[in-house]
C-alpha cells in the first residue's frame, strides 16, 4: 500500500510509455502477476468491485489538429483534456496537457475542486 503522499498524482509527471495489444485471455494472468507489485489507487479502494469510471473531455481545434497528429503517429504532439473520476457532476476535475516528444511522455495537471 502506498503512503498517502504517493497516492496523489504530482502536477508534472514524466515517463516512458509503451503500449501493446494483448489477447483478452492474457488479461487475468497478467493482472494476477502484477498484483504482487501494484496496489489499488484511492478511487478503486472506494468501490466494492475495485473498478471506477474515468470521464474525459478532449479539447481540440475545429479542424481536429491534435487528433490528426495522433492518428498520423507524429512523434512530437500533445493533447488537452478535462478529466474526472467519480461521477459526471462531482469534483474535483483535472485540466491536463499530455505532451509526447519522441519516446518521452510528459503530463501536466491542475486540480479544480471548486465550481467557481
Amino acid at each position: 500500500m502506498l503512503p498517502n503522499s504517493q497516492k496523489e498524482m504530482p502536477n508534472k509527471l514524466e515517463r516512458y510509455e509503451l503500449k501493446y495489444f494483448i489477447p483478452e485471455s492474457w488479461v487475468e494472468p497478467i493482472s494476477e502477476y502484477l498484483s504482487m507489485y501494484c496496489s489499488l489507487d484511492k478511487h478503486s479502494e472506494k468501490t466494492n468491485d475495485h473498478y471506477y469510471m474515468v470521464y474525459s473531455l478532449y479539447l481540440d481545434s475545429p479542424s481536429l489538429t491534435f487528433l490528426q497528429q495522433r492518428l498520423n503517429g507524429s512523434e512530437n504532439r500533445f493533447n488537452m483534456r478535462i478529466r474526472s473520476y467519480d461521477s459526471k457532476e462531482s469534483l474535483p476535475r483535472f485540466l491536463e496537457i499530455k505532451q509526447k516528444k519522441n519516446t518521452i511522455i510528459r503530463k501536466y495537471r491542475a486540480k479544480i475542486d471548486s465550481p467557481e
